[in-house]
């Protein structure tokens, strides 16, 4: 099982990356809708997330954190739709795709796990030399922040690029390039949940080998690298530049990490 779920996130990062890398090189016309591509770049990975995670943290931690980011993530969105609470009011058109209870488009919850789990790998493959065995609640709070962050952070640049296509809506205008800022605290607040919950049932910090750790670092920096060229393209100047820096920051530390190993 872990052979072939190894062998699979190397599969599925390769396939993610090609994917983004035609996103971002050719018009996605000249080849498939730009609603497919983007589909089947989210698919692969999640895929990636999966799989990687299979084999990294086990099959029982995997499964815990992608059903913890399923629901807490589909109530947090279903609230937010409904009551404006804690996003802000906006809703999600058709594009993309069918929604659970009319609400919520499943592809958004694929998108959430697989960037709940890029983000989680990052940050824990930069802090972890720093960490106990086993987490206790000072540095657990301190590490749950971080990795909020660094999955929030994906936000700033991802949502204006997003809204601009229409795939949701906000029915007011924000300071944030017309995004509300309470939608990046509902992130966080999102975040927090998943992972403090994650965290509470599974203290102890996962060990494995350096090289096997370094996949999901690549992964963040395909994401942002092609979310910052793409805006940058689209003249989303002021979201581009923050999400240069934003997640520049972790994908750098992370990439900086490549010689420390997990003991």
């Amino acid at each position: 099982m872990v052979r072939w779920s190894r062998s699979f996130s190397y599969t599925f990062l390769v396939l993610y990356g090609l994917s983004t890398f035609i996103i971002v090189v050719f018009p996605p016309r000249m080849l498939l809708p730009l609603i497919i591509m983007v589909t089947l770049t989210s698919v692969f990975f999640f895929l990636f997330a999966l799989t990687h995670g299979w084999y990294i943290l086990g099959r029982n931690r995997v499964l815990t954190l992608l059903g913890l980011t399923f629901v807490v993530a589909f109530i947090m969105e279903a609230v937010g739709v409904i009551s404006g609470w804690p996003f802000g009011p906006y809703y999600y058109t058709d594009r993309l795709g069918p929604k659970i209870l009319g609400l919520v488009p499943f592809t958004i919850l694929i998108a959430w796990f697989m960037m709940v789990y890029t983000a989680q790998q990052v940050v824990e493959r930069i802090v972890t030399p720093y960490l106990p065995s086993r987490l206790n609640l000072g540095r657990g709070i301190w590490l749950v922040l971080l990795i909020a962050m660094a999955l929030t952070a994906w936000d700033l640049v991802m949502d204006p690029l997003m809204v601009s296509r229409r795939h949701w809506v906000w029915t007011v205008r924000g300071a944030y390039f017309g995004i509300p800022v309470q939608n990046y605290l509902g992130w966080m607040l999102t975040s927090i949940i998943i992972y403090g919950l994650y965290y509470l049932i599974y203290p102890e910090m996962p060990r494995h080998e350096n090289g096997d750790s370094v996949l999901p670092v690549w992964a963040y920096i395909i994401t942002w690298m092609a979310n910052v060229i793409v805006a940058f393209r689209a003249g989303f100047w002021g979201p581009g530049l923050v999400g240069f820096f934003a997640m520049g920051a972790f994908a750098l530390l992370g990439l900086g990490t490549v010689n420390t190993t997990r003991e």
